[in-house]
């Protein structure tokens, strides 16, 4: 069994750019795999740490789509796990949505303008 068939919320592939603040520091990174309850990302600018909190900020083009606190739960630098702390419903629902549109067919608009949508 894969550890994403064991995963109560399954990431799935994503890619957008994020900004991460740290202990009040700005890092820049991307998000590379997303569920609801988190996601993995690429953070080369800054080593994090096993439960370390973070904000998360995830950019549609060049603007801020949502923004989620964090705690760090793995890290393989820069690859880092980011499980999504108490999350507002609004966020939740939101990343549902930008899941499905990415997981749906081809026809289905670019996920720049998925984000608009949600």
């Amino acid at each position: 069994m894969s550890l994403n068939d064991r995963r109560r919320h399954p990431r799935f592939p994503f890619h957008s750019r994020t900004v991460f603040q740290l202990a009040g520091r700005y890092h820049n990174g991307t998000l590379v795999e997303a569920s609801v309850a988190g996601g993995l990302v690429v953070c080369e600018e800054a080593t994090m740490r096993i439960g370390e909190q973070c904000t998360l900020i995830v950019f549609n083009g060049k603007r801020p789509a949502f923004e989620v606190v964090g705690s760090v739960v793995n890290v393989h630098y820069p690859l880092a796990g980011i499980a999504f702390v108490g999350a507002d419903p609004a966020v939740a629902d939101a990343l549902r949505r930008i899941i499905d549109l990415n997981l749906g067919a081809l026809q289905l608009p670019a996920r720049e303008e998925a984000l608009a949508l949600c």
